[in-house]
């Protein structure tokens, strides 16, 4: 746990010149001082709890709040604009050698060949995301007194936004594993099994389709691209039920990997969801949105280029309140978010009941 010395110390080695020359370095003897010159300058005290917020808190406390677990979707930050522009460059039909493009034997060697191999998607900005929180100055005067009062303030402070930006981009991941299109393969009377032939037939499934990714193929994507998936770039979605009854030690013989390893490509989720279709203005069942929650999907075997997100903007601004001597931050979150039509995806799913 950092104490205020090492926050205050870490604070000022980010700030700007003039701050460092206005505030010591902070030791045990001088700590009254450098907090009263600290809160009893607005200059100071602005400075102060803007790169607490912007820069130092996220780094030391990024790592002690809640993760998006699908953060390995996440490509990181695109360096300009609001746009991506995504381009597949497909197989394209040989001929055998006496054959002529074109024709001829002219129009071969100088005529031009149509270009139709080339696929495209574009992708625009679609997550402007904002988060408040509020830094009274009382507070921040209390922070002071305490040994780690200041971390004790910041964990009060900065891990409501920092959770509520990091569970709204695994809420967007959730959405667009329901909503993306893919393959789909369904497996009959498989409610009718019992539960160990359950796991050896969802397995055994899963397995052949994890080794049948790594042919090149145009059957697994939305595009109908030829394109192919090594095991080590394939994970698969399962509930906690459903992982449960995963025969991990065969599903590792398509991984080529050793048991331990294999769990690691079983990315847990809560529940699946499919894209609602609007019937007179009614959708049945347990409705998120434009989706509903999806029972009889047992699991999602995709590309991990499925889904892609890009940070566009992730940045905090201050605005001081004198009338209630209070500091409003708010952290602004900015991306693009997309199912990628390139990528290899298939969604295993049994027979619906009745009931469901």
């Amino acid at each position: 746990m950092a104490t205020n010395v090492e926050f205050l110390n870490a604070i000022r080695s980010v700030a700007t010149q003039s701050y460092q020359d206005r505030i010591p370095v902070a030791t045990q003897n001088n700590l009254k001082q450098v907090t009263q010159a600290i809160m009893e300058y607005p200059t100071n005290k602005n400075e102060f709890i803007d790169v607490l917020t912007n820069k130092v808190a996220q780094t030391k406390f990024m790592q002690k709040v809640y993760k998006n677990p699908y953060r390995f979707f996440k490509k990181g930050t695109l360096p300009y604009g609001d746009s991506i522009e995504s381009v597949f460059i497909d197989l394209i039909k040989g001929k055998s050698f006496k054959e002529n493009f074109g024709g001829s034997e002219v129009s071969s060697l100088i005529g031009s060949e149509k270009v139709d191999n080339v696929k495209v998607e574009y992708y625009t900005e679609n997550i402007r995301n904002k988060y408040k929180l509020t830094i009274k100055d009382i507070e921040l005067r209390k922070a002071f007194t305490s040994p780690n009062g200041l971390q004790d303030l910041i964990n009060k402070m900065m891990v409501a936004p920092l959770n509520s930006a990091e569970y709204d981009e695994f809420l967007v991941t959730k959405k667009l594993l329901g909503t993306v299109k893919m393959a789909e393969v369904v497996i009959d009377g498989y409610d009718a099994l019992e539960e160990d032939k359950q796991a050896k037939k969802l397995t055994k499934v899963i397995k052949e389709y994890v080794d049948d990714m790594g042919f090149l193929s145009n059957k697994y994507n939305s595009q109908g691209v030829m394109t192919f998936s090594k095991p080590e770039e394939i994970v698969i979605f399962v509930t906690p039920k459903t992982k449960a009854n995963i025969d991990v030690e065969l599903l590792a013989t398509a991984f080529n990997m050793e048991k331990a390893e294999v769990s690691g490509r079983l990315i847990l989720i809560d529940e699946f969801l499919m894209q609602v279709l609007a019937q007179s203005g009614e959708t049945a069942g347990n409705t998120v949105g434009d989706t509903v929650v999806d029972k009889n999907t047992l699991a999602i075997v995709a590309d991990e280029s499925l889904i892609q997100m890009y940070d566009t903007l992730n940045e905090t601004e201050s605005f001081r309140n004198p009338d209630q001597l209070l500091t409003n931050t708010f952290l602004h979150h900015w991306a693009i978010a997309y199912g990628c039509g390139f990528a290899n995806a298939l969604k295993i799913r049994k027979v619906a009941t009745p009931t469901e």
